[in-house]
């Protein structure tokens, strides 16, 4: 999943607070931009980000103490006709945008409109009495590392990630609001025996043993009395509908004038599916370093029985980056206690019932092979090529995001490597399909950063080949096109300072074109040598363009983007072009049960998760386009942060303790209840 802003909610500790607002004018300020021209009028500061391939922004300067207050909030709109990633970094002085600034990331639909509130999380520093360290996600409160000096915010910047093409957004309703009142005394221990945030109370919050026990014999009676959909069949197709040729593989097909998946055996077939369905793991697990007195009870870790739930990983990013740390997951001790010594076997078993009883068909990516491959439910299989020693577009170590260099000759043999470390689970006809690779960055500026690379690096030896073949080799031609002044195709190759973007366009977008479609053609033909009858379902895309569409749309049985959003619609290339798509990951989260973080897509509380989540499938079972949409993720991640990054949101269906919030199962069961005839028993849209 993507990295996302600071997301905070405050009933956790002190509740929420009234106080005056305070509106921010930005013509107060002093206004710079670059790539970008911006105006302020009537309060509100409208930004055209003009067609630059650097990172267009606009910034307000001046000096603001916001220490009374708990958020800053705006109102932003996109004034345009496609989506818009942007970013509002506030700032204080120091220079370095992770230590001294808060960032919001805001995803905009063409003409969305919405509020959105950066916390103003607070620097710790050795007076205070508590700090909390090691997640993202920290209730504005308690002073953190990751926090600002909020009393000298110096700069607001409104940043559009590096693109091509012409973007128009508008701010209004600068306010801070909310009065801070901070937490003055030690939370320690913060979590329970159970994991859970020690400080609060709420609905279905563990409090013992014997009520952890008691709850999985109330889910065993619950269980038994809603099973699948009696519309399903034995896959979770449409058992009542119409019958299709069964070819014992998914397949793809139009039906009334909707594209669909049919099921091996011929059925109508919409995925609703789960990710990351695993019986614990690392990923469930919470750092221990620096954590001493954090946790009220801990098993000792060298007892046999405990060894599983201790684990030792790598973290990326956040306070602990670059360190190796031990963890520890409350999610595997619980289901312990929960199910007994056998707890693995019975928790593996549980988890495809409960799915089914929920309203889910697919077991999607990231899930247990081994849960797939009992053959309870469909399931996809994710792959990717990071590790693989491919090399990237720009040079140096693949990071997160890099596209591959399609045109290193060693490129289609990493592509077999990776597609065959998919292993036997995806011969089985119970696999929909693979996914290969997740949100690479698809930017606009693709060609530019080939263009910016080495003549050693074999995606600019491409664009120089195409730029020699639709110039028929006329240099003078091209330099007239791009207004340079090349004196040869050497000096080209060797140049990393970009041409004007403007009069390059075509150029690059043409490259950009036979990058995604070689790309995406390699993926699929070794798919097809090496799974035949399996879908190939492309590589859930997060940052696109109509050229990424088009090539994927070419090549991809079934398109597949990760999108956070209240729904499917307003998606505009999937307007455009006529091919399956499934959502391969969504979700909704709050903080109304003791969880710091509500995700991606926050929401008030457990029945607005329940009411979005509803509003958003039934938004892609009405869409003509969607085959399926994916739900990340199966259990909410610690409290405290997940070990290798820090993440720690109520997204999942499932709590620390392994209980389910009952309003998002009812909500879901309803949908489910009605899929096939909310998606095939109307008119096409």
């Amino acid at each position: 999943m993507k990295f996302y802003p600071y997301v905070f909610t405050l009933f956790l500790l002190a509740g929420l607070y009234a106080a005056d607002p305070l509106r921010i004018d930005p013509a107060a300020a002093r206004l710079e931009q670059a790539n970008a021209t911006a105006s302020v009028a009537g309060g509100a500061l409208t930004i055209d980000f003009t067609p630059e391939l650097e990172w267009p922004h606009a910034e307000l300067h001046g000096k603001w103490d916001l220490s009374p207050y708990r958020e800053l909030s705006a109102v932003f709109r996109n004034n345009g006709d496609s989506l818009i990633r942007l970013e509002w970094r506030i700032s204080t002085p120091g220079g370095n945008w992770q230590k001294d600034s808060l960032t919001a990331r805001i995803p905009l639909l063409p003409g969305e409109k919405k509020r959105v509130a950066i916390p103003l999380l607070r620097k710790a520093s050795a007076r205070d009495a508590f700090q909390l360290h090691g997640m993202k996600s920290i209730p504005v409160e308690i002073p953190a590392q990751s926090g600002i000096d909020v009393s000298n915010v110096v700069k607001m910047e409104f940043i559009l990630p590096r693109g091509n093409r012409p973007r128009s957004v508008t701010v209004d309703s600068l306010t801070v609001s909310g009065e801070f009142r901070p937490v003055n005394r030690s939370l320690l221990p913060l979590l329970d025996r159970f994991g859970q945030y020690r400080h609060a109370d709420w609905p279905g919050k563990t409090k013992s043993l014997n009520e952890l026990k008691a709850a999985a014999e109330a889910e065993a009676r619950e269980l038994e009395n809603n099973p699948a959909p009696a519309e399903w069949n034995r896959y979770g197709g449409w058992k009542n509908g119409p019958q299709l040729e069964a070819t014992g593989a998914f397949r793809t097909a139009r039906h009334d004038g909707r594209w669909t998946l049919v099921d091996p055996d011929g059925r109508l077939f919409f995925s609703i599916g789960m990710n990351h369905v695993n019986i614990g793991g690392v990923h469930s697990s919470t750092p221990l370093l620096r954590r001493n007195g954090w946790f009220e009870e801990l098993p000792t870790p060298n007892e046999t029985v405990n060894w599983p739930f201790y684990f030792v990983r790598y973290i990326y990013s956040g306070d602990y980056s670059g360190n190796y740390a031990p963890g520890f997951s409350f999610v595997m001790h619980n289901l312990q206690l929960k199910y007994g010594k056998d707890w693995l076997r019975k928790a593996g078993e549980l988890a495809p019932r409960r799915l089914k009883s929920w309203g889910f068909n697919t077991l999607a990516n990231w899930s247990d092979p081994q849960l797939c491959a009992a053959r309870q439910l469909p399931y996809t299989v994710g792959v990717a090529l990071a590790g693989s020693g491919a090399r990237v577009i720009g040079g140096g170590a693949w990071k997160v995001g890099s596209v591959w260099d399609v045109y290193d000759p060693k490129f289609p043999q990493h592509v077999d490597n990776c597609v065959r470390g998919a292993g036997k689970i995806a011969a089985s006809p119970w696999c929909i399909g693979l996914f290969v690779d997740n949100e690479l960055h698809w930017s606009a500026d693709l060609a530019g950063i080939a263009f910016a690379s080495g003549p050693e690096q074999p995606a600019k030896q491409a664009l120089v080949r195409l730029l020699r073949q639709r110039y028929r080799n006329d240099l003078a031609a091209l330099n007239r096109a791009w207004g340079t002044s090349f004196t040869g195709w050497e000096q080209l190759a060797a140049a990393r300072k970009l041409p004007d973007p403007a009069r390059a366009a075509a150029d690059f977008d043409a490259f950009y074109t036979q990058t995604a479609e070689t790309y995406f053609r390699t993926v699929r033909d070794s798919i097809r040598k090496q799974w035949p009858g399996r879908l190939y379902l492309g590589a859930r895309l997060a940052q696109y363009t109509p050229l990424t569409w088009a090539a994927a749309a070419r090549y991809c049985d079934v398109i597949s983007l990760n999108h956070y959003s209240g729904n499917v619609d307003g998606i505009a290339v999937a307007e455009q072009f006529d091919a399956p798509v499934i959502a391969t990951e969504f979700h909704f989260g709050a903080t109304d049960r003791g969880m710091f973080g509500g995700g991606v897509v926050e929401v008030a509380n457990q029945s607005e998760r329940a009411a979005s989540y509803r509003n958003y499938l039934e938004s892609a079972l009405k869409h003509p386009r969607f085959v399926g949409a994916h739900y990340f993720q199966y259990v909410d991640q610690p409290v405290t942060g997940r070990i290798f990054d820090g993440e720690n949101y109520n997204i999942g269906f499932l709590d620390v303790a392994d209980r389910p919030y009952p309003e998002l199962v009812e909500a879901a069961r309803a949908v489910a209840d009605s899929m096939y005839r909310t998606r095939f028993g109307g008119e096409p849209k």
